[in-house]
């Protein structure tokens, strides 16, 4: 029992002997480098003796610790970039021009990284990662563009001569230029293709221009339209809400006074129309003025005015089916024939 105790012990160390150096040693592929972060220590950053070069290794003590050690691993090259520039001329924005009166610029761009500056370069990105890369290479190509463009079309007069300008400096100065914008990030452009680079036509820019008051005319009316129906929308908002709020207290008192429902009736009614209300004896039931009056329209009468004194009989009472039902129910009807 004792001799397979000491060699489950043993077998044990020895795994974790072996789990620890596989873990521990750390080697970079060729066309590969590896910077070494360590986050125990955040004050002196990544050294330049935390980078392992391609094709060599080193054997990193605390990685197996937790929160010790972050390996970031970084392809040197090739890399591939595409800038996509836009700019527009001096008074389409204010115009309110499409994009057809926008300097464009597409530009395929090939660059490798330099070994020796990857620290610096990882220390710039906006996160610790490498695939923050891409984003931060083309936010530096934006700000290239927009200060050798202002260079180069400095007013509408350079207009004309704009896109032969623009396709010499990209076919023979821009790469020099840019590796020595990038040159302290460690990048190095080596090859750059042009696919696109368009100017908006002179004369047409101008024909617009000659029309600035008017296109500004109609913006100022297309804006003023989307204000009021902005205004609609807000008021006709706030009276739907008002009228919900009005309905549930509407509501609320009808449960507690279910009587006000012909009030509420006759409440939401024009003001051109005359209602007559009167109490139910008086309509429905047999009181005594009703009877008074059936009795004496059933009686027979004499007009005085008649000489011959004939008798007039008084007039049927009419029998109205849907009146009872309505008497029944102890609610208004509607009385007008059908």
């Amino acid at each position: 029992m004792r001799k397979f105790l000491r060699f489950f012990f043993l077998c044990l160390l020895i795994a974790s002997l072996v789990t620890w150096v596989y873990f521990s040693y750390v080697s970079a592929p060729k066309g590969e480098a590896i910077l070494i972060e360590r986050l125990y220590d955040s004050s002196t950053g990544i050294a330049k003796d935390n980078i392992i070069l391609p094709g060599k290794a080193k054997f990193i003590i605390r990685r197996i610790l937790p929160n010790q050690i972050r390996i970031h691993p970084v392809r040197l090259s090739p890399h591939s970039t595409v800038l996509n520039f836009r700019r527009g001329l001096e008074q389409s924005e204010i115009l309110g021009l499409d994009d057809t009166f926008y300097i464009k610029i597409n530009l395929y761009l090939f660059y490798r990284l330099e070994t020796e500056k990857l620290s610096f370069l990882f220390q710039r990105l906006s996160k610790l990662n490498w695939d923050a890369l891409p984003s931060y290479i083309d936010l530096r190509l934006q700000n290239f563009m927009e200060k050798k463009l202002d260079t180069l079309y400095e007013n509408d007069d350079d207009l004309p001569k704009l896109k032969r300008k623009l396709k010499n400096y990209i076919e023979n100065t821009i790469q020099a230029e840019l590796n020595q914008e990038f040159k302290n990030d460690g990048i190095v452009f080596i090859n750059s293709i042009p696919r696109k680079i368009y100017v908006p036509h002179p004369l047409r820019y101008k024909t617009m221009l000659a029309s600035a008051s008017e296109i500004l005319k109609q913006k100022l009316e297309r804006i003023r339209i989307v204000d009021i129906a902005k205004a609609q929308k807000d008021a006709s908002t706030i009276k739907n809400q008002s009228y919900i709020s009005r309905l549930e207290k509407i509501g609320k008192l009808l449960g507690n006074y279910p009587q006000l429902r012909e009030y509420l009736a006759i409440d939401s009614l024009g003001e051109n129309v005359e209602v007559l209300v009167m109490p139910y004896d008086r309509w429905f039931s047999q009181s005594p003025l009703s009877l008074s009056s059936k009795n004496s329209l059933t009686n027979k009468k004499r007009n005085p005015r008649n000489k011959n004194n004939i008798q007039i009989p008084a007039p049927a009472p009419i029998d109205i089916p849907y009146a009872r039902e309505s008497q029944k129910k102890g609610q208004f009807s509607d009385l007008s024939p059908p």
